[in-house]
């Protein structure tokens, strides 16, 4: 039987979700794998700090475990770590701590270590975490609700990350920011092709494949 976690330090936390072998599967699809079941505020509450304090925290995990872990979080298979941010029942505020934490996430981590492949291309010697990094906002389990009123802020704050993301001097969150803006142009459109086509004519000197891949994602048609 694994060992259940169920509160912890955020070092702890870090600890016990990166310092992991990285192996194929994964070490947490083990039946007898590692569990954290601590609560869904708690849970919140070591997301946001280990986003916000990403480039830190992260520093001592090869880019192998960072990724295995980030792709971990993300997921809504396998442990569902993330899933209390979606959860109704914690209260917005730390939830929204966390969602604008992500941004963070990207701006310390993700363009710090990533290198300058794309994913969609899955052009070789990419650095590991690439793959976590271009894949983040598919990995999300957050639909865009735009009929519902009630999503409104939380949808407009997610989309917000996507444009911040959009402007990082890096190809590979770049390409994870019109990942994820590709996926919501159906329920968003107006808003995505204000933000893409600022970063196309910002940016007319990027790789063809990465302008390729932004007007991919004025038309929803993202890979």
């Amino acid at each position: 039987m694994g060992q259940i976690l169920r509160e912890a330090t955020v070092e702890e936390w870090t600890e016990f979700l990166f310092a992991r072998p990285v192996d194929e599967p994964a070490w947490y699809w083990e039946t007898d794998a590692d569990r954290w079941e601590g609560s869904p505020e708690r849970t919140v509450e070591l997301l946001a700090e280990t986003f916000e304090r990403s480039g830190e925290l992260l520093e001592p995990f090869d880019d192998e475990q960072v990724g295995q872990g980030l792709w971990m979080i993300a997921s809504s298979s396998g442990p569902d770590i993330v899933r209390p941010l979606l959860d109704e029942a914690v209260p917005w505020d730390l939830r929204k701590r966390a969602l604008e934490s992500i941004f963070i996430l990207f701006h310390d981590c993700f363009a710090v270590r990533c290198s300058n492949h794309l994913g969609h291309l899955e052009e070789p010697d990419s650095n590991p975490l690439n793959t976590s990094c271009y894949m983040w906002w598919d990995l999300f389990p957050l639909v865009p609700e735009p009929e519902n009123p009630a999503l409104a802020e939380r949808d407009g704050l997610i989309l917000s990350i996507m444009a911040r993301t959009l402007e990082l001097p890096s190809a590979a969150c770049q390409e994870a920011a019109l990942h994820g803006l590709g996926e919501w142009e159906r329920a968003y459109p107006e808003q995505v092709h204000e933000v893409v086509e600022r970063f196309i004519w910002a940016n007319r000197k990027i790789r063809p494949p990465l302008r390729h891949y932004a007007y991919a994602a004025l038309h929803g048609d993202v890979p």
